[in-house]
Order: C-alpha cells, then sequence, then structure tokens
C-alpha cells in the first residue's frame, strides 16, 4: 500500500525553477499557538511536481469539488461543516502563476496519470 499523510491543508503554493511545491500542513496534536491557544500548524511534507502536473491536480480538486457540490456536500459557496473552499479568486491566482509554455494543452485534453513504477510565492492558503 502506498504512504498516506493525512493533512489539514495547503499552505504556500510556489513555482520556483520550473517546479511547482506546495507545502502540506497539519494541525499539530501537541503544540499550541501562545496568542490563541489554537494548536499550532506544522509542515509535514511537500509536493514537488511540475507545471504541467500542477494543471492536472487543480483540474482533478476542480471535478471532485463539483461532484461534492453536485452531491450536497458543499454548498454553493464553499462551506461544508464548517470548512471553506478557497475562493475562486485565490485559486485562479495559483493557476495563472505556471507559465503558458508548460501547458501544451488544457488539462481535460491530458491523459489520467497512471502510477509509475519508479521563488515565486503564488499565494498563502485560505486555510490557516
Amino acid at each position: 500500500m502506498p504512504d498516506q499523510t493525512f493533512i489539514d491543508g495547503v499552505g504556500d503554493v510556489r513555482l520556483f525553477d520550473g517546479v511547482v511545491r506546495m507545502d502540506l500542513l497539519v494541525r499539530s496534536a501537541t503544540r499550541r499557538n501562545k496568542a490563541d491557544g489554537q494548536p499550532a500548524v506544522e509542515i509535514v511534507s511537500q509536493l514537488v511536481m511540475s507545471p504541467r502536473a500542477f494543471l492536472r491536480v487543480a483540474d482533478a480538486l476542480g471535478r471532485t469539488l463539483r461532484e461534492m457540490k453536485e452531491k450536497g456536500l458543499v454548498t454553493g459557496d464553499g462551506e461544508s461543516d464548517g470548512a471553506t473552499a478557497a475562493p475562486a479568486d485565490e485559486t485562479a491566482d495559483a493557476a495563472a502563476a505556471v507559465p503558458a509554455a508548460a501547458a501544451e494543452a488544457p488539462p481535460e485534453a491530458l491523459p489520467p496519470l497512471e502510477p509509475q513504477a519508479d521563488s515565486q510565492r503564488v499565494g498563502a492558503s485560505p486555510n490557516f
């Protein structure tokens, strides 16, 4: 079974030297913020991918969000059980940071990814 990592959200997303990097965040079970007593946010991992792979991920997340809306799991304003989706303009900003030359075809024209055998700040996560 592949490794699984639980995350509470995504932090910094940036494009640097032609590579997109996304910080994966969790709320600490043991550390607290001194200011408000809330669980501290920690980076647990980082996704590193090509701009083309980033477009595939953004497309897959968009399809999943549409399906969740259709099933009533997420309302039109992006709320579900207190969780909120990123505002459309922030996700658009992230996608806009990927150079046009990196996307030879629109995401819907790209084939689905199959498992293989073997700095520029885009924006901060609205989750924290």
